[in-house]
Parts: structure tokens; C-alpha cells; sequence
């Protein structure tokens, strides 16, 4: 555990890298949480939901300094997580996961190091997918245009956190939430199919950011936002010092 410092302390510890690591890798840290598939499924009449998340995060530190600190939070996560969870390095084409699996079911937590940049996620194809989007082996959103407009349009530049759903996963996820909001339980092929046509015919992507606003009221977050809003919310809520106010905003774009 490492106590968030203040604005000045932290800018120093930015710039010099003199101080814990944990305090340096705080200070320098950009954060990105990826969602991949949202993993839904209906069972026994039930829709059950297990998303295939990535943390990643980028240190701006060496590998060679992150190395254990990083190994070690991890470590102490799982075993907060999972209790006695079974942990094993795996090297795949070179590049070593470090894996920790769950002892009463298949639930993992899989981490790697490379370069500057920490991938921490929830499966195996999360992780390696985000691993090759940041070596170019596949595609990413760093260059796509609706990003762009996105962060345009909502000023993300300035933000504290920004958040975006491209077109492509926009009807899913709005088909998912929307009987959520209107009290229903997911998972009616009919109405989902309807939400999810409808969508995609009346916008394209959405967004969302959080920003500092002085004397601006404490945030009400909207209504059903995206799992990484909520998450981003939560670290801030416990980051960020207690006078400081911020609100978020959601945007959609037709």
C-alpha cells in the first residue's frame, strides 16, 4: 500500500524518480482499462456476465526497476482475491506470464512486463491481445477516428479519466443494459435483438469523461455506465483528495 502524495510531492517524484518505486510508478502512471468481450450467457434463466478485462499501465520506469515491486502487488493481490491461489510463470514465444489461478475454480489473474508498460488481465487472450495491439501485431484504437472525434468532442484531452465504446460494441452493450434500467432481467432474445437493431441505427459510439470542476456537486454517475466507469470512478473516489469535486458526462454519437 502506498499513500497517494500530494500535487507538488508527486510532480517531484515524477520527474526525478527519486523515492519508493510503488510511489514513482504512482506518480508516472497512465492507466487504460480494456474491455475485450462483455462474455455474456444465459443460465438456467439467468444472465450471468464475465467480461474479459485488461488493466494496462503505463509505468514510464524501466522494467528492470518495476520488476519486483510490480511482481509483489500482484502477488498480494491475488492472495486477497482468491485466498491460496496456484501461481506459475508461463513463457509464450519469449515472453513470460505470470499466471495465478484460483484453487475452486478457473478464475486467473495474468500479468506481464514489457518495456515500460504493465498488462493485467483476467485471461490469458486478454492479456496477449493487448500485448499485441501495443507491438502493432494487431489493430488498435490509438489511430481511430471515432476515438479521436470522441475525445474530441468531450474535451478528453484535459480529463481526468475518459472512457469509449466503438460502434461495433455500442448495440451489444446497450442492448445488455437497457432492460437492466427499465427493471428488466437481460437475456430476451426478442427484446435484445430489438435494442441492439435500433441502437445501431440511432448512434454509433459512446463516451464518457471525469473532470475536476471547482465548486462542482460530487458526481451521480449515469444511469448504466460501462463497467471501466464505474472502476475509473472508484480509483478516484479513493485517490483523489477528499475536497476535490469532479463529474462526469456521457456522450453518445449518432
Amino acid at each position: 500500500k502506498t499513500d497517494w502524495p500530494s500535487g507538488e510531492m508527486r510532480r517531484l517524484v515524477a520527474f526525478t524518480g527519486i523515492g519508493p518505486t510503488s510511489s514513482v510508478i504512482l506518480a508516472r502512471a497512465q492507466v487504460a482499462i480494456v474491455m475485450l468481450d462483455l462474455g455474456s450467457r444465459e443460465e438456467a434463466g439467468t444472465m450471468t456476465l464475465k467480461p474479459e478485462v485488461a488493466l494496462v499501465i503505463e509505468t514510464h520506469t524501466s522494467k528492470r526497476r518495476i520488476n519486483a515491486t510490480v511482481e509483489s502487488a500482484l502477488q498480494t493481490f491475488a492472495q486477497r482475491l482468491y485466498g491460496n491461489p496456484t501461481a506459475k510463470r508461463v513463457v509464450v514465444d519469449g515472453d513470460e506470464f505470470l499466471v495465478w489461478t484460483a484453487a475452486d475454480d478457473n478464475r486467473q489473474i495474468v500479468g506481464i512486463i514489457d518495456g515500460t508498460v504493465v498488462i493485467v488481465a483476467n485471461s490469458d487472450r486478454a492479456a496477449k491481445a493487448c500485448l499485441e495491439a501495443r507491438r502493432g501485431l494487431r489493430p488498435s484504437l490509438r489511430n481511430d477516428p471515432e476515438l479521436q472525434q470522441m475525445k474530441t468532442s468531450l474535451g478528453a484531452e484535459n480529463a481526468l479519466a475518459f472512457g469509449f465504446v466503438p460502434s461495433s460494441r455500442a448495440p451489444e452493450l446497450l442492448a445488455l443494459l437497457t432492460p437492466v434500467a427499465l427493471g428488466r432481467p437481460p437475456g430476451d432474445a426478442q427484446i435484445d435483438g430489438l435494442v441492439a437493431r435500433s441502437a445501431a441505427k440511432i448512434f454509433s459510439s459512446a463516451g464518457w469523461t471525469a473532470k475536476l470542476i471547482d465548486g462542482a456537486a460530487p458526481p451521480s454517475a449515469p444511469a448504466a455506465p460501462p463497467i471501466a466507469a464505474q472502476v475509473a470512478g472508484s480509483l478516484m473516489r479513493k485517490y483523489m483528495p477528499a475536497q476535490a469535486k469532479y463529474t462526469m458526462m456521457l456522450r453518445l454519437v449518432s
